[in-house]
């Protein structure tokens, strides 16, 4: 069987043995998918002009929460390091949308930035990792750490290889093995700990859109607040649920 295949398979044995472990935490994805669909069914129904930043700011909202499915699939299927590859696209992303909403002019420089090289060097400038995350915003301030702590996981550091590497020496021989898939049967506390870790960074992430699309959802803003507010509630449950094996 081709190497490729033996991989397919190892997934999918995994993605099965990490839905038992979890329980119904790996519905924890679902809930936040619907907190994302909610929020685009009141910017939807919004009488609010679409202006620029509010049409980037729909295009980053749908690319986060493809990153929170692609990542969770990810982890689930055993490539826990992998999948912050994901939640640190997420962080940027929604990083830019506040970027844009912050200053609207920057909409269309971010879209015509491909067209020569000036372009692109004044985008690269304008959304710089100082000015996507400002010090002074405290919400903004919490995601740059998780987008720091992801970039550490899938950059080519120890970091990023330390769950996959192992090394062991014998007379006149050093072996080095690479595995392909991170979860561990005596670990119980993954994929618990890298899920939780993806969907609490995703509510982050919401909060701020919320920010983004304020003047979009002032129409039904009690509405969105205790949609939001139920899933902060049941995240919490889940994260008190796991406590006492999750890493310190």
């Amino acid at each position: 069987m081709e190497e490729i295949d033996l991989l397919r398979q190892a997934e999918e044995t995994n993605y099965n043995v990490s839905r038992e472990r979890l329980g119904d935490t790996a519905e924890l994805v679902q809930h936040t998918v619907n907190l994302y669909q909610f929020l685009f069914d009141l910017v939807e129904k919004s009488a609010v002009k679409p202006r620029d930043e509010i049409v980037a700011g729909g295009m980053f909202l749908g690319a986060c929460r493809y990153q929170l499915v692609v990542g969770s699939v990810t982890a689930l299927r055993g490539h826990l390091n992998d999948s912050h590859f994901f939640t640190r696209r997420a962080v940027e992303l929604c990083a830019f949308a506040y970027r844009i909403k912050s200053d609207p002019k920057l909409g269309m420089d971010w879209l015509q930035a491909w067209r020569d090289g000036p372009k692109y060097r004044q985008f690269r400038k304008d959304f710089s990792t100082k000015e996507l995350f400002p010090t002074s915003h405290p919400l903004l301030n919490n995601l740059y750490k998780r987008y720091d702590l992801s970039s550490k996981l899938v950059h080519s550091s120890i970091y990023g290889f330390g769950r996959n590497l192992a090394t062991s020496a014998q007379p006149g021989m050093w072996q080095i093995t690479f595995s392909y898939c991170e979860l561990q049967a005596e670990d119980v506390s993954e994929p618990a700990a890298t899920l939780l870790y993806i969907v609490d960074t995703h509510f982050g992430i919401l909060r701020l859109f919320e920010e983004v699309f304020a003047e979009v959802i002032a129409h039904d803003k009690f509405a969105w607040e205790a949609a939001r507010n139920a899933l902060d509630l049941t995240i919490g449950q889940h994260k008190a649920k796991w406590k006492a094996v999750l890493p310190i």
